[in-house]
């Protein structure tokens, strides 16, 4: 096996006929044998958190065992910028293990994904639970709930800290695709908004919950009961799943959604690498 740098990964592996998952930022590690390509790693940033570089690893043989896991990296680790560095595995976490320990890579995140019958979800949220809804207004994307949701988002992302944007650009973020007939807004008898939970898609047959806060536990308390009667609208309109996709970092969505993640593997755990201070 022979462990290659390269200047410009994308060209090289575009040479080679593949495609990598995501944009690369240059450099990058190809592992190579008499049959081509066994495995390769590059980084890239994220637009909407570009603080910490991404290492992306994709393993193409199963010849490729933890230490030459822990030698790409050592042979990419000089061209990475200053920085945090993270690490997200999908899968195979035992071939990483090494490069975790070896590295002093911590634990900070698991993202679980789950696809659940509202039929479920309507048994889960009992009458008792719901008996106080009284109706809230219809929803609306005002600036006070941008303003909100976007120090929200914030305080739960504090790892990787979200990129300066403004309002406007954060409502195109947050209104692709948005289900204003479904998404909740709460209020209190001041009109602050208190608790939202903003539900997303297109597919014909289920909805996608995305962002989602509640102030405390009687503003938690309203939004069940106020998610409990979309559900009972979008089963009558002939929605049949509800898709989940919770961080552990998130205190809102993990604790409204926990009990049903809780027995998934996840799906996704992120790991990151401090840069140490000089």
């Amino acid at each position: 096996m022979k462990i290659i740098l390269h200047e410009n990964i994308s060209a090289y592996l575009q040479k080679k006929n593949i495609m990598p998952n995501y944009l690369s930022s240059g450099h990058g590690v190809t592992c190579e044998g008499e049959e081509g390509i066994l495995a390769y790693l590059y980084y890239s940033l994220n637009p909407y958190h570009p603080s910490a570089p991404y290492l992306r690893f994709a393993v193409l043989d199963q010849s490729v065992d933890a230490e030459t896991i822990v030698e790409m990296y050592e042979k990419l680790k000089s061209t990475l910028p200053l920085s945090d560095i993270i690490l997200e595995i999908h899968r195979n976490h035992d071939l990483y293990e090494k490069l975790i320990t070896t590295h002093d890579f911590e634990e900070f995140r698991k993202t679980y994904e789950a696809e659940v019958e509202i039929s479920e979800m309507v048994s889960h949220y009992t009458v008792d639970e719901t008996k106080s809804y009284e109706g809230e207004q219809s929803f609306e994307m005002t600036e006070s709930l941008l303003d909100l949701s976007r120090k929200v988002y914030e305080s739960v992302h504090d790892t990787i800290p979200l990129r300066g944007m403004t309002l406007a650009e954060w409502k195109d973020l947050i209104t692709d695709d948005l289900d204003l007939e479904n998404s909740i807004v709460i209020h209190d008898e001041d009109e602050a908004v208190t608790a939202y939970m903003l539900i997303y898609g297109d597919e014909d047959n289920s909805r996608d919950v995305g962002y989602i806060y509640y102030s405390d536990a009687d503003a938690k308390q309203r939004l069940t009961s106020a998610f409990r009667h979309t559900l009972d609208k979008l089963r009558e309109d002939g929605y049949e799943h509800i898709n989940l996709e919770i961080d552990t970092t998130d205190e809102y969505a993990y604790g409204f959604f926990n009990e049903f993640v809780n027995d998934e593997a996840p799906v996704l755990v992120s790991y990151i690498r401090r840069q140490k201070k000089s």
